[in-house]
């Protein structure tokens, strides 16, 4: 897993696109090699690449990030890709 997280900070072209079929396959590659789905959620890239997340002084906002970090990598990229393809469509035909 460290190999696809490391070729998407290097700054490959279409990264993100790329990076959720990447985390599926390498999930589907453990299960079908060891019987066991991994779990791998939002919170893994930033422990590995060491980015510190602070804490909200608010409880229910905090209790959001910690929900949001919990989500699936895989969906989460590519919810944020779909977004931005969205955004990017939406500011040049206006």
């Amino acid at each position: 897993m460290a190999q696809i997280l490391l070729f998407a900070h290097h700054g490959y072209r279409g990264s993100q696109r790329l990076m959720s079929v990447d985390i599926l396959g390498w999930q589907m590659f453990q299960w079908l090699q060891f019987a066991v789905w991994p779990d791998l959620p939002v919170y893994y890239p930033f422990d590995f690449f060491e980015i510190h997340y602070s804490d909200a002084r608010w409880p229910g906002i905090q209790k959001m990030i910690v929900a949001f970090l919990q989500w699936p990598l895989s969906v989460t990229i590519f919810g944020l890709g779909m977004l931005l393809a969205w955004l990017y469509c939406y500011w040049v035909r206006s």
